[in-house]
């Protein structure tokens, strides 16, 4: 067993400097068939160490990766595997029939076999035998010896509130600004190197995918659940004596409706931070969850598109009881009335947001139009309204 950091799921422990060696290979796989700099490559797979495995090879490379929202099926998946141009698919064997009829011509498939962990979860599936296996497919690939100093981020779909989904696609960043990122996403989080973290929610959304992905650029101690179980989560803290974990507001209600005997069963005095973003919480759970877990409750508010915009610890929130957080560094919020006019403080209307200036520009890949319909004079809306006290802390309403 190795000493350095290492990535858990249930009972499998991968040490990071393993899963970096397996990346070298796979990125010579790529690069051998053709995938080259800036360009994608599309994973339909679940909360896995072979899903960070695809993303740490395509880092490797400077290509794309393209995590997939393994829910959507037909004309949502046709679109994102085409609409993104990627040049080859992972797909794990539960979603090869779903991939198969629309999987662009030519574009090579790498099945990826649904291994214990997944198969608790979601229950078995057997390899179709139509398609090369990752495992075999790698143990044929030669290690890619040049990688880069810095690779472009994950390009992210983002279905918002109508049509089909949108890839969020960044602009290049130089490596000054790609740390500013990571120390303010890091910050945002409250993730630190030195931490043990536990990803809960899908690897396709923006958050754990950072969350993730940043753990093991770093060295953090990561582990991984299949999939969401309120105990199962008490669980794993006390026994790998988790620090730091991210959640969304639903798990904080299965957390609170376990039975008293259970919440009592676990220690989780480990806990450093525990963030949450991605939807309201209501007060009355946050409130439980703090006077529970004690003040390690963090919040965030930004989007895929903006990155962190506002944060907010327990303290904070406590103080001003509802809000999702103030700006960080120089990130701005304005709440514009129906007629496009800013409202003073305190009055409801749209948010819309600026994030800090070095966060990196983005557009929507191939979609233009609808860039610019969120912007208004660069404050960028995504979709919510509420209002921001005299101290600048933002309220969401809906």
């Amino acid at each position: 067993m190795s000493d350095g950091p290492v990535i858990r799921i249930a009972e499998r422990v991968i040490p990071q400097d393993e899963l970096r060696a397996q990346a070298a290979r796979l990125a010579g796989g790529l690069a051998s068939h053709g995938v080259e700099f800036g360009e994608r490559v599309a994973m339909v797979l679940r909360n896995d160490p072979d899903f960070l495995l695809v993303s740490a090879a395509c880092g490797l490379i400077g290509a794309v990766p393209v995590p997939v929202n393994w829910h959507w099926r037909g004309d949502e998946l046709e679109h994102v595997l085409g609409h993104s141009g990627s040049k080859a698919v992972f797909a794990h064997s539960a979603f090869i029939d779903e991939v198969e009829p629309v999987l662009p011509d030519g574009v090579p498939l790498i099945e990826v076999p649904v291994r214990d962990e997944q198969a608790a979860g979601y229950g078995p599936s057997a390899l179709s035998g139509r398609y090369p296996v990752l495992d075999e497919w790698l143990s044929g690939q030669e290690p890619y010896a040049e990688p880069l100093e810095s690779a472009p981020m994950s390009l992210i779909y983002t279905s918002g509130t109508t049509g089909l989904p949108k890839g969020v696609i960044r602009s290049p960043m130089t490596p000054e600004q790609s740390q500013q990122v990571a120390m303010t996403t890091l910050a945002g989080m409250g993730l630190a190197p030195g931490m043990r973290t536990i990803v809960t929610a899908p690897m396709y959304h923006s958050a754990p995918n950072a969350q993730s992905l940043f753990s093991v650029a770093l060295g953090i101690d990561l582990t991984l659940m299949a999939r969401f179980d309120a105990e199962r989560f008490l669980a794993a803290i006390e026994e790998q004596g988790i620090t730091h974990a991210q959640v969304v507001p639903t798990m904080f209600v299965r957390l609170l409706e376990l039975p008293d005997e259970v919440k009592e069963r676990y220690d989780i005095s480990s806990l450093e931070a525990v963030v949450h973003a991605a939807a309201p919480c209501p007060a009355h759970i946050k409130k439980r969850m703090i006077e529970w877990f004690g003040p390690v409750i963090l919040e965030y508010y930004g989007g895929t598109e903006t990155g962190i915009v506002v944060t907010c610890d327990s303290e904070e929130w406590l103080a001003h009881e509802g809000t999702v957080g103030k700006p960080v560094a120089d990130a701005d919020i304005h709440v514009f009335d129906p007629l496009g006019e800013v409202l003073p403080q305190g009055e409801t209307g749209e948010i819309y947001v600026r994030p800090p200036s070095f966060w990196p520009g983005f557009t929507y890949l191939g979609q233009e139009d609808k860039r610019r319909e969120i912007d208004r004079a660069g404050y960028i809306s995504i979709g919510d309204v509420g209002r921001v006290d005299g101290d600048r802390f933002l309220y969401l309403s809906d």
